[in-house]
């Protein structure tokens, strides 16, 4: 290049280097057909035609998107999707010699967006594809070099120069094909796809592979699968790479099934109605999107494809979600499946809807994918609120019929005391002591369907607990019941228990307990003692207590029925509602703890619970 003066350049820099762009590179331009609307003269020397013959021209270069070489229908394709294509091509000139040529092809936008044109820049490799065929002339086929590679160690430096071989091939010596490059067998369509290949294999010391193709001189495909190992130092460095090479005649037929059975699992996939799944990459965005998320968001796939996947997600709810779904997405590993997560969901129309989903993740190549595989749970949710609902308005029943019923027992009492007081015979005397008995029980049947109708409320109330204090207001409830005079009470509580939950919900799980225990007790006329222990150790963070005793124990099959409401064991002259167990399961539950019994017939009943500390700190 002419020096040029730096007053001219500084004034026209753009034009100076779109004039030696001209001069040193062959141009052409080329409607959205093909045909040609400008050469520069570097063009028209290659191909050895004049101005006036080319433009107007179909660009032979290029040939049509209907030839029959993939080459060229995948050229066309490129383009006209707007993105550059790059690769080698072949042509004549007017006077029939054939040249090579390194393209980039550019497509142009008018300012509608619209393509109307193609800016093409070609660099002349003819000289380089020559000596190719000079390795033709001289009786080495490409085939024949490539098909003897596995049986031959292969060595490359970073420039793709061959630093030795372990045997000559056909016809060339060892001394013949070290030093030469491997880019002279390697049809050069491939050319820059391996310099690829080779340059992350020295950088990253990884091996790789890539495949190539090229034509025998019957002109059939011949497909090539190569593997490239990195050699290292001492010091850890890529000194050389090894390659072998496989020829691999069926893979076009093998490649053709996975086609097909990609075809056949995508239009599955779309075709699901009943689940909601939707694809993402590893930036969030939509890759893919089955018929179910479409009749469930209410997008259609040209709508919803490269949008965030963050476009589905209620606004009010959306910074917990995001918080949530990255906690599944850290927790994550390859080919493996995330626990359910639940997050308010939001259609094209703006309506909010839950789903519970789970997340799963793959890699493809240098790509990660999240498959979100979705259930719409409208349905359940508006059951579970409705649940909830009945189960207020059954607490606030039985709130209110124990507090109704409290009345006219204590007013029963009460007159049952007004008339012993008066002067009775022996006979009523016995009748108001029934009755007396009668009312107790009634007592403790509404005592218990209050405590029922407020254990959530009461699992709020936490305080220290004192378990002697409670075990001893609770057996001083309980003696007048038959048969608690002839029982030995073991009680072991260590001093260093520090426990904290509700008052009322711990003194009705050792009423309810040690009742039962009383209850099912041996009978007086027994010979053996019977005996109720009691005992409370510490574990971490929280207690197990049990209750055990020597009575008549239950039946196997009935262990299963006993924390049912109402149940009871029919057991003759054993009194009882079937609400004690009941509740007893109900506190454990409502204090996320953990209840396990376990029982034989003439050798007792232990029940075994564990349940959280709930630490009470009062602030100010």
């Amino acid at each position: 290049m002419k020096l040029i003066n730096q007053q001219i350049w500084r004034d026209n820099p753009e034009n100076i280097l779109l004039d030696f762009l001209k001069s040193q590179t062959s141009i052409s331009i080329m409607d959205i057909l093909g045909r040609i609307i400008y050469v520069n003269a570097q063009f028209c020397k290659l191909v050895e035609s004049s101005n006036e013959q080319l433009v107007g021209e179909v660009n032979l270069l290029l040939k049509s998107e209907r030839h029959v070489n993939p080459l060229y229908k995948g050229l066309w394709a490129t383009i006209k999707r707007g993105q550059i294509w790059k690769g080698i091509l072949s042509s004549f000139t007017s006077s029939g010699k054939m040249f090579w040529m390194e393209a980039t092809i550019i497509p142009v936008r008018n300012s509608k967006g619209m393509i109307d044109k193609y800016v093409a820049f070609y660099l002349d490799v003819t000289q380089e594809t020559e000596k190719n065929l000079k390795l033709v002339n001289r009786g080495i086929e490409f085939k024949t070099f490539k098909g003897n590679i596995p049986e031959v160690i292969l060595s490359i430096n970073e420039f793709g120069d061959i630093l030795n071989i372990s045997q000559g091939i056909d016809g060339f010596s060892i001394v013949e094909i070290v030093g030469s490059s491997l880019y002279n067998f390697i049809n050069p369509i491939f050319h820059e796809k391996v310099k690829n290949v080779v340059k992350n294999v020295f950088n990253n010391a990884k091996p790789n592979r890539y495949e190539t193709m090229d034509f025998n001189k019957e002109g059939v495909q011949t497909f090539f699968i190569s593997q490239i190992v990195p050699v290292l130092n001492s010091k850890g460095l890529v000194i050389s790479a090894r390659i072998s090479v496989q020829e691999v005649k069926n893979i076009r037929d093998v490649k053709q099934k996975l086609i097909e059975n990609e075809s056949r699992y995508h239009n599955l996939f779309q075709s699901m109605k009943v689940g909601i799944i939707v694809v993402v990459d590893d930036e969030g965005k939509i890759t893919e999107w089955n018929k179910g998320a479409e009749l469930a968001f209410g997008y259609a796939e040209s709508e919803i494809i490269g949008e965030y996947l963050t476009k589905l997600i209620a606004n009010k709810s959306r910074k917990s979600s995001l918080i949530e779904l990255l906690s599944a997405v850290g927790n994550l590993e390859d080919f493996s499946t995330s626990d359910t997560v639940e997050m308010k969901a939001l259609n094209k129309n703006g309506l909010e809807f839950p789903v519970e989903f789970a997340l799963s993740k793959w890699k493809t190549r240098n790509s990660t994918f999240y498959c979100a595989m979705m259930l719409d749970i409208t349905k359940r949710k508006n059951l579970e609120n409705r649940l909830i609902s009945k189960t207020k308005e059954l607490e606030l029943f039985l709130y209110r019929s124990a507090h109704d019923l409290k009345a006219p027992i204590s007013s029963a009492e009460g007159l049952v005391n007004l008339i012993k007081q008066e002067k009775i015979n022996d006979s009523v005397l016995n009748l108001t002591s029934m009755l007396d008995a009668s009312l107790n029980r009634g007592k403790v049947v509404v005592e218990n369907l209050s405590l029922a109708s407020m254990v959530c409320e009461k699992s709020r109330e936490i305080s220290r607990i004192d378990f002697n204090k409670i075990i001893n207001n609770v057996l001083k409830s309980l003696n007048g019941l038959e048969n608690f005079k002839s029982i030995d009470f073991k009680i072991d509580i260590p001093d260093s228990i520090e426990y904290y939950s509700s008052v009322d919900l711990m003194n009705s799980l050792f009423q309810n307990l040690i009742q039962n225990a009383i209850k099912y007790s041996i009978s007086k006329k027994s010979q053996v003692r019977s005996i109720i222990e009691i005992k409370i150790n510490n574990i971490q963070d929280g207690i197990v207590f049990t209750v055990k005793d020597n009575g008549i124990g239950i039946i196997k099959k009935n262990l299963s029925k006993i924390f049912d409401l109402y149940y009871r064991e029919n057991i003759e002259d054993t009194p009882g509602s079937g609400l004690g167990l009941y509740i007893v399961k109900n506190i454990v539950e409502n204090l996320n703890g953990e209840i396990k019994v376990t029982s034989k017939v003439n050798e007792g009943s232990c029940f075994k619970i564990k349940l959280q500390n709930f630490i009470y700190i009062k602030t100010a």
